[in-house]
């Protein structure tokens, strides 16, 4: 009776312990259904709230609400290349590609404290006569916790914008004990292209398969310092470098 009994309270608190963990951070695929604006109502900007909670609370990927958002254009120069497409070639409905990324500090100064590397979805674009023109919610990537990833949550024109960023510098425990030297570049890291529709090519008839075009940004969470918040803007029209992988 007495085993019967350790047994059954052993069990008890064998759940309550995983009802009470954290979500474990795995890879997640997040696509662009965030909400629009006025100035671009035909564009859907980073994740909606359902999918941004969702990433959160079943996959660990943290939501960040003290980064300030800034234009990556005068700050980085992003350099990628193409690795490969699953399937390949890419026929399915579902298609993904991985390219490697490196972000190089070109602003002139030491970035101190958090940088992360912000995404969102933007086309169309023509590519050798060819209109290439994805779904925003048929665009996604691939996000890891694990790997530095984050949800930036920031409000804008009293609305709530999530979007997926990746952390530069990953060698510290602290985020906010980075560093971003000046003229230096961060070691790759691979971003994973999600596309819920078969991919188009350009020129028409064999050319080369076209990724979406993302739109890049720069968040960050500086050293604190008096007065600090007081210089910086928060706000989407900073969402101004476009950038395609390269194609193969």
């Amino acid at each position: 009776m007495l085993e019967r009994s350790l047994r059954a309270l052993w069990l008890l608190v064998a759940t309550i312990a995983c009802l009470a963990a954290p979500a474990r951070a795995l890879p997640v695929d997040v696509f662009f259904d965030g909400p629009s604006t006025a100035a671009d109502p035909d564009t859907r900007f980073g994740l909606g709230a359902a999918q941004a909670e969702a990433a959160r609370d079943g996959f660990g990927v943290p939501f960040l609400t003290t980064a300030f958002l800034g234009t990556a254009v005068g700050t980085y120069t992003i350099d990628q290349s193409l690795q490969g497409f699953s399937p390949d070639p890419p026929t399915a409905a579902t298609n993904r590609a991985t390219s490697s990324w490196t972000v190089e500090n070109v602003s002139g100064v030491d970035l101190l404290g958090a940088s992360y590397l912000v995404f969102t979805h933007t086309d169309p674009f023509t590519k050798d006569g060819v209109l290439v023109d994805y779904a925003d919610t048929d665009v996604g990537i691939t996000i890891d916790a694990d790997l530095g990833w984050v949800i930036v949550q920031a409000m804008s024109g009293g609305t709530t914008f999530y979007y997926p960023a990746i952390l530069l510098d990953r060698s510290v425990q602290d985020p906010l004990d980075g560093v971003l030297p000046d003229g230096a570049t961060t070691s790759p890291f691979a971003i994973q292209y999600v596309v819920n529709e078969p991919l188009v090519r350009a020129p028409a008839g064999g050319g080369p398969f076209q990724l979406p075009e993302l739109q890049i940004a720069r968040a960050f969470s500086p050293v604190p310092e008096p007065a600090s918040g007081a210089l910086l803007a928060l706000g989407l029209a900073v969402l101004a470098l476009r950038r395609r992988a390269a194609r193969r």
